[in-house]
């Protein structure tokens, strides 16, 4: 990178390494502070672990997971709304899904139809197969979690000690804690969930609202590549670090795999936690990372003839697969996708495997649709989807700051004070900003 100029000032220089969201959020912020930025991602489209992919027969871009939103994703929609594609997400929608079982049963929770509060602990109540003192159980839990009184533990013993019905697991905890943790209630720790409680489900009426994106998460970050070069910056895709470069002098850098060498004021790694790892030690930048052990994702894509859902977001209970998710589909009447989060099991299933346990489900809860209604069909298995939140682990996730002070770390698997979403990358990259704002920058200038 070069030097350059505002009117007499110069501008500090900073290299981002990856172009996930963690990334894109420093590169934004950075860049709106007066930085030249240069943004790097090692694989040829932007992303990182949240990433798109073209399916060869439909042509279609499918995320490498589902995303869904909750419109107290501050961070991740301000980020969005200034690169100018906040509008493919589509509407944000009140908390409505049904709760499908084999056979074609269905429930619906759907805590709008009261307002606030009030609308979740109604729909709560409603859980089926419930005596009424073991509803009054469900609500005493939730109150404990919202009161902060949850001991230290994992969701399980939480349970155990509320004695949670068995059906209030399968058709609220367990699923809560899956889709939002990415951990079984087993493993996961429990004050982890009781963030997700209080700051979403059971937060402003608006923050809880959801929004299930109608465009590809690449196509919603694909304008970050325009909006930096009209501030002079740049977007480098295919360029892999092989080290970091540090000098005395306090300029950092990074050489690529083909060998050329990069020079900056500043180097943000919005890398994934064993990345940051071999470039840290690389340099004796040892951040002394807990080893994290870490939770997979398996999304089946089905092309379906007919459309014949309840809703676009249903549940599957008693299921390995435990969401369906509607899509619209250009080649079909559309296209689901059926998602096993903490699928330890199922990824390690060959792909034919895992498509056939996927239809078979499907067809069970929906007896409406037959085999023959299913046209086209897509695996996608991320295995380190996540981080395996244990209560040990969730404590241990480092802060990003490092003992050099022109280099951070950023991504959703830092202390955010979230789980591993895009709304946690969105804030660890403003915060990486931030810090290198006031440290170097200030000292730039001098």
């Amino acid at each position: 990178m070069h030097a350059g100029k505002t009117g007499d000032v110069p501008m500090p220089e900073a290299i981002i390494v990856g172009a996930g969201v963690a990334g894109i959020s420093a590169a934004l912020h950075l860049a709106r502070r007066g930085w030249r930025v240069m943004l790097l991602e090692a694989q040829h489209r932007i992303g990182g672990r949240a990433a798109s992919l073209p399916d060869p027969h439909t042509g279609e871009l499918l995320d490498t997971g589902q995303h869904v939103l909750l419109g107290n994703y501050h961070e991740l929609l301000s980020l969005l709304r200034e690169l100018g594609s906040a509008e493919l997400l589509g509407p944000a929608a009140p908390l409505r899904f049904a709760l499908c079982r084999s056979g074609g049963e269905r429930h619906w929770f759907e805590p709008a139809r009261l307002p606030g509060r009030l609308g979740f602990l109604h729909a709560l109540w409603r859980l089926p197969r419930l005596r009424w003192v073991e509803r009054l159980r469900v609500l005493s839990a939730v109150a404990a979690l919202l009161s902060g009184v949850a001991p230290r533990g994992t969701v399980e013993c939480f349970l155990w000690r509320f004695r949670q019905p068995i059906s209030a697991v399968e058709n609220f905890w367990e699923p809560l804690t899956l889709a939002t943790l990415n951990t079984t209630c087993a493993e996961a720790d429990v004050r982890m969930l009781a963030v997700v409680l209080r700051r979403g489900f059971l937060g402003s009426a608006a923050g809880a609202r959801l929004i299930i994106p109608n465009a590809p998460l690449q196509t919603l970050l694909e304008p970050v590549e325009r909006w930096l070069q009209q501030r002079g910056g740049t977007l480098l895709l295919g360029a892999r670090v092989r080290q970091l470069l540090l000098e005395q002098s306090h300029r950092v850098g990074v050489e690529l795999e083909e060998g050329k060498r990069l020079w900056a004021d500043a180097l943000v790694l919005a890398v994934p936690p064993w990345n940051a790892q071999r470039l840290l030690q690389s340099r004796g930048l040892d951040a002394d990372l807990p080893k994290f052990l870490y939770s997979p994702i398996v999304t089946v894509y089905l092309w379906l003839r007919k459309a014949t859902f309840p809703a676009r977001m249903c549940a599957l209970i008693g299921t390995l697969f435990q969401w369906v998710f509607v899509h619209p589909s250009t080649v079909a009447a559309c296209r689901v996708a059926l998602v096993c989060s903490a699928a330890d099991t199922l990824a390690e299933l060959p792909h034919m495997a895992i498509a056939e346990r996927a239809r078979e489900e499907l067809l069970s809860a929906f007896p409406e649709l037959s085999a023959a209604d299913i046209l086209h069909q897509r695996v996608l298995v991320e295995r380190r989807a996540t981080l395996r939140l244990r209560p040990e682990l969730a404590r241990l996730r480092p802060s990003g700051r490092l003992p050099h002070p022109a280099v951070v770390l950023a991504g959703d698997w830092l202390q955010t004070g979230l789980p591993c979403t895009l709304e946690g990358a969105a804030r660890s990259g403003r915060r990486a900003a931030e810090w290198l704002h006031r440290t170097v920058a200030k000292r730039s200038l001098r």
